[in-house]
């Protein structure tokens, strides 16, 4: 686990990335692995983690796809 989740996530972040899967259709919208899995189950920060936290610049994904950026 990254020192970043250390402590665990926040009641509100669990809101957000609800949020974000449930807006993206729950799909992956990277699909940038050869294991891609299709269903999102996580989200991706597109300009880097605690950059921004406006909708518009998160999208869902799946595990493989995040570990693959």
């Amino acid at each position: 686990m990254s020192r970043s989740w250390a402590g665990g996530s926040t009641t509100a972040w669990r809101r957000t990335r609800a949020e974000i899967i449930l807006r993206d259709g729950g799909l992956c919208q990277l699909q940038t692995s050869a294991d891609c899995l299709t269903y999102a189950d996580q989200v991706h920060h597109k300009l880097g983690k605690g950059i921004s936290e406006n909708h518009d610049d998160l999208c869902a994904e799946c595990g493989p796809c995040n570990r693959a950026v």
